[in-house]
């Protein structure tokens, strides 16, 4: 494989960013790329941006696992990323996460890239359900238990889902930071291909109520996207859903990845299941463009993702 992890796929980039994604490239002796760094390319506010699509955790170079001396070994990894770095496009802002495994990033620092650190929740190998199960606070494992009275977790739709998706913001007052149409588009395509599928809890009328959408690769399933309304609030719906995700992934035999929260509201669903925190980097880089569209407070990352959020909402109104 040439990649990290599933975001940095071609399939996933074709779903998330049709015809916006490019990969940099260097060549192993075999011929085969012995490094690779996908990006997509947009437009936000005027200013030319490399950075990931909607929907993905994360992105950013993968390389071939060094040989030899240690010493050897990094300074050919140093000249990998050199050669992606000479390859990415011009910009005027950069913003992409880095996979949790690669944290090698001196000579972006060198060339002018900041850095700070987030934290997703893992299960690094096979989810042992039962052990998990016996592991986890107690307090989850009630509301598991009560939910599993008043719900049935099946299979659900892309239109339920979207349905109870769009109850989560609308709830909060909050606007969709994405398109419906992108939405759809990823779940649908993830699930046609045999990468996806939508996990909803439906009440004794058969009324879904709370939902989640995992999608996953050989090695990792990733929990992308939730929603719920009142009555799956009320019944925990949503530990229910996410608890038999990793169950799903058990069956298939993959590692179980959260995906990246650190809003407190939903952080302490992966803790109290026993998932181990693993930080990861995100990487950006301005020409100062950005910063002239800053709130008080913010850093250039954050303006970005508000610009972008808004110009979709713009663009879909």
């Amino acid at each position: 494989m040439t990649s990290n992890c599933l975001f940095e796929d071609a399939w996933w980039l074709d779903l998330t960013a049709p015809g916006s994604w490019a990969a940099a490239e260097v060549p192993g002796a075999d011929g085969l790329p012995a490094a690779r760094w996908p990006y997509m390319v947009t437009t936000v506010a005027g200013m030319t941006a490399v950075c990931m699509p909607e929907l993905t955790q994360t992105l950013g170079p993968w390389l071939t696992s060094p040989s030899g001396k240690p010493s050897n070994a990094l300074g050919a990894e140093h000249r990998a990323l050199d050669s992606l770095l000479d390859q990415l496009p011009e910009h005027d802002f950069f913003l992409q996460s880095f996979h949790h495994s690669r944290w090698n990033w001196l000579p972006m620092h060198w060339r002018g890239f900041k850095a700070t650190a987030r934290v997703t929740y893992v299960f690094d190998e096979v989810p042992q359900p039962d052990q998990i199960w016996s592991g986890m606070v107690q307090r989850l494992r009630t509301s598991i238990r009560k939910a599993e009275s008043a719900l049935r977790v099946r299979t659900g739709t892309v239109e339920e889902f979207l349905r109870l998706h769009l109850t989560t913001f609308e709830r909060q007052s909050m606007e969709l930071p994405w398109s419906v149409a992108t939405v759809r588009d990823v779940v649908t395509g993830a699930v046609a291909q045999g990468h996806g599928r939508v996990l909803v809890a439906e009440d004794e009328e058969g009324i879904a109520r709370t939902a989640s959408v995992a999608v996953w690769d050989s090695r990792t399933m990733y929990s992308v996207l939730a929603g719920s309304d009142d009555v799956g609030r009320q019944r925990r719906g949503m530990p229910l859903v996410i608890w038999q995700s990793v169950r799903l992934a058990a069956e298939l035999g993959i590692a179980y990845d959260f995906e990246g929260t650190m809003l407190p509201q939903v952080e302490w669903l992966p803790r109290a299941l026993g998932a181990s925190q693993r930080p990861y980097l995100q990487l950006w880089r301005s020409n100062g463009g950005i910063e002239a569209h800053a709130l008080p407070g913010e850093l250039p990352p954050e303006t970005f993702l508000r610009l972008r959020s808004a110009e979709t909402n713009r663009v879909t109104s």
